[in-house]
């Protein structure tokens, strides 16, 4: 990238911060994926350019992107199976294990507005 462009923004999730997702609540297995265990973070990428400010951005409610954060205060969409196709590490659960945590998101969900906790 240093031969590309003079500057450079990277956007990537720090997996320590993931951690403190409230979806991992209900999708436990995700822990073991490797693209979550083998995930770049920003010790990671100062290896390879030289990196000069590194600020968190905030997630807006209404983010329509589709990673995984994107839905944080919409939590009804985690339950639609288009939202978890396009959500790599939903998409690579196993059916049994996206089909429980689903459903462990839906009793909660079932249980009245604000559950889960809507915060990142």
């Amino acid at each position: 990238m240093r031969r590309v462009a003079k500057r450079q923004v990277i956007l990537l999730f720090e997996p320590l911060e993931s951690l403190k997702f409230w979806l991992l609540e209900y999708f436990l297995e995700c822990l073991a994926l490797p693209l979550e265990t083998g995930a770049p973070g920003v010790d990671d990428v100062r290896v390879h350019l030289n990196v000069h400010t590194v600020a968190p951005v905030p997630i807006p409610a209404g983010c329509t992107d589709g990673f995984a954060v994107a839905y944080w205060r919409r939590f009804e969409a985690y339950l639609e199976p288009a939202v978890q196709a396009s959500i790599s590490s939903l998409a690579l659960l196993l059916p049994e294990d996206a089909d429980r945590g689903a459903r462990r998101l839906r009793k909660t969900w079932s249980l009245g507005p604000g559950m889960p906790a809507t915060d990142i």
